[in-house]
Parts: C-alpha cells; sequence; structure tokens
C-alpha cells in the first residue's frame, strides 16, 4: 500500500494584489501588507481566502509497503507554482491514500484553486484522504491542540516556527529553503503521527509502532546532509 503525506507553504498571491486590488507599483511586502489589511477590514481576521493563497512549496513524504522517500518541492526562479502543482500531482497520482493535517480545511481547498489557476488536474481529488486533525477531534477541530503540541507531546521535534506567519516574513527575507524545511518537518510530525493513529485504531501493534520509527529514523540518518 503506497501512503502520501503532505503539506503545502504559501504567501499571498501577490499578481493578483497588482493587478486586481490597485497595487500595481509597491513591493512584495506592501503588496502583502495591503491584502492583509484589505482582509482584516472585511472579516476581522487577516487569513485570506483560499483562492489568494500562492502555493510556495509542498513537501510530500512516500510510504511505499515501507519503503520511505521525501520530496521537497519549493518556488525558484526557473520553477513556478504550476511545476510545484505537477510534479506533486505526478508523485500522489499512484498513491492509496492521502493523509494531511488540517487539509480538509486548508491545503485541499487551496489546491483546488490554484490548480484552477494553473489550468491543472488535481490528482488529490481522488482516492482515500485521511485528515488527522478532523479525525482525532472527532469533527470539533477548534477543540484540539496544534501539531506542534501534539507532536511535542509524543516526544517528536515540533516545529522549527512558532506559526505558519512568519513564512511570509521567510519569503520577504529570500529564505525559500527554510520555509521548505519548515514545511518537511510538518510532513514528518505528521507522519509520526499517523502511525500512532494507526496503533491506537489498532490496525498496528506496538512492536510495528516502534518498527516505523525506527525505519523513519535510520532513513533521516542516511539522507542528512
Amino acid at each position: 500500500m503506497k501512503q502520501i503525506v503532505f503539506d503545502i507553504e504559501t504567501i499571498p498571491d501577490l499578481d493578483f494584489g497588482k493587478k486586481f486590488l490597485n497595487l500595481e507599483g509597491l513591493n512584495d511586502e506592501d503588496i502583502g501588507k495591503s491584502m492583509f489589511f484589505q482582509q482584516q477590514q472585511k472579516t476581522g481576521i487577516e487569513f485570506l481566502p483560499y483562492d489568494l493563497h500562492q502555493i510556495i512549496a509542498i513537501s510530500i513524504l512516500t510510504n511505499d509497503s515501507g519503503n520511505l522517500d521525501i520530496k521537497s518541492l519549493k518556488l525558484d526562479k526557473s520553477y513556478n507554482e504550476k511545476s510545484i502543482l505537477l510534479d506533486a500531482f505526478k508523485i500522489h497520482k499512484e498513491s492509496d491514500i492521502l493523509i494531511s493535517w488540517n487539509g480538509l480545511m486548508f491545503d485541499l481547498p487551496v489546491l483546488n484553486c490554484r490548480s484552477l489557476k494553473n489550468l491543472t488536474k488535481n490528482t488529490f481529488l481522488s482516492g482515500k484522504h485521511i485528515d488527522l486533525k478532523n479525525l482525532l477531534s472527532n469533527n470539533n477541530i477548534n477543540n484540539i491542540s496544534s501539531l506542534d503540541r501534539i507532536s511535542k507531546g509524543l516526544k517528536y521535534p515540533g516545529k522549527k516556527l512558532s506559526s505558519g506567519a512568519k513564512v511570509w516574513d521567510l519569503y520577504l527575507n529570500g529564505n525559500i529553503q527554510e520555509i521548505s524545511d519548515y514545511c518537511t518537518i510538518d510532513v514528518l510530525n505528521t507522519y509520526l503521527l499517523f502511525v500512532h493513529y494507526e496503533f491506537i485504531t489498532g490496525v498496528i501493534s506496538e512492536g510495528e509502532l516502534h518498527e516505523k520509527n525506527t525505519i523513519l529514523k535510520q532513513f533521516l540518518e542516511s539522507h542528512e546532509n
């Protein structure tokens, strides 16, 4: 069975801001500030609508019957959002299960909207999807801790950044690699949490839980640097 664990990172859709929000001529930072401000004036919060999130990184962990692989797809001068989407969908195409943290409420809607914009076929819409935040909270997602807190409670590393909002600051400073690393850490924590979910639901034994943790540790050690 081929499992795919994924996470995305986004920034405001700056091109949309320039063309349709009368922000032409401003630099990226000021365009973003204006978009956040306009959204806060409308809704009381800065969080932008799904369609105004541009994807700049997708990290994917593949578990193919115990064989692990990690792909980090990130924005570059010669590698745009459409390229990121096409490669992500290609990786997912042959999978059996898609696994996320809060994917139903954020990642998948954003992928839908950006697929529309980039005219790409969203393969993430097909097949089984497990949203761990949704499942663990029994659909009460506002009454469960963050992935960071839950991961640390299980003695895993948690996030490197205090919040996803810091991604915007990293982008403005040109730190795309750090954003990609942050995205990958989220994927690893999601995978480890999924392994625990398999244990509490009786899919695997305690011995298999420890074995999967060991396999991931060995995989990461073999791919350092």
